[in-house]
């Protein structure tokens, strides 16, 4: 029987050995596909942040789509350790893994791997769920498109500080249309100034009509999501 002392076990999960080493035993190979699987959720959320990372518009609706890759990419990397977890499940079943103190062969238990199906079972069911409740709205408004409102109400708005860690002032009011349909929006206060100062739609037209600066609102949103695409506001027969 070999013996590894702790300081060769430590290197042997070493970044450096796991990518560059061809002799990796079976459990190491998985080890490095979790840090690998790591790395591209993170990547991949990152990445869409960066690229989607507004508040309302027509991106910031796509992103809503993009979010679907972080649980597909979830499971992708969690089907390598169901095969493992199977596999092993079957070898214990038919009496081929197993081994006594006194190195002879035993039956192996089935509980290790029934344990870790039920976990990651238990996982990939929240990570889905999770995404479902977050998915269907954006599910529901690609099938209806947007609509459009017009004489849209800026109600209640006023300024608050954000929790958090770091906090900062945030816009929140609400917007109700003709027909009683109301949605309600927190935005970051800076930015969504700093949008309205530079025209920059439809941040300027919902910003300047809640300030009490303009009236006669019009927008066109995915209602299930809130997300504006377009605003405007009509005034002397001009478009702001």
């Amino acid at each position: 029987m070999i013996e590894t002392s702790p300081d060769s076990a430590r290197s042997d999960l070493s970044m450096k050995y796991l990518f560059t080493s061809k002799n990796l035993t079976h459990r190491q190979k998985l080890y490095r596909w979790v840090v690998i699987g790591c790395w591209v959720v993170m990547g991949y959320a990152c990445v869409a942040v960066i690229v989607f990372n507004d508040d309302w518009g027509q991106w910031r609706f796509y992103g809503g789509f993009a979010a679907m890759g972080l649980p597909l990419l979830v499971l992708f990397f969690s089907l390598r350790f169901v095969w493992a977890l199977l596999r092993r499940l079957v070898l214990v079943a038919v009496g081929r893994v197993g081994s006594s103190p006194a190195g002879g062969r035993a039956p192996g238990s089935v509980a290790g791997p029934l344990l870790g199906l039920g976990f990651i079972g238990c996982v990939l069911w929240l990570v889905g769920y999770i995404s479902f409740m977050y998915q269907w709205p954006y599910i529901e408004d690609w099938r209806r498109g947007t609509v459009r409102h017009e004489n849209v109400a800026c109600q209640n708005f006023h300024t608050e500080l954000s929790t958090g860690k770091r906090s900062h002032r945030e816009y929140v009011f609400d917007l109700v249309a003709e027909n009683g349909t109301e949605w309600s929006y927190r935005i970051r206060a800076s930015v969504m100034k700093e949008k309205a100062e530079d025209d920059r739609e439809p941040y300027a037209s919902v910003y300047y009509t809640c300030t009490g600066e303009e009236d006669g609102l019009s927008i066109v949103l995915y209602e299930h999501t809130g997300i504006i695409t377009e605003a405007w506001t009509n005034q002397a027969g001009q478009v702001h």
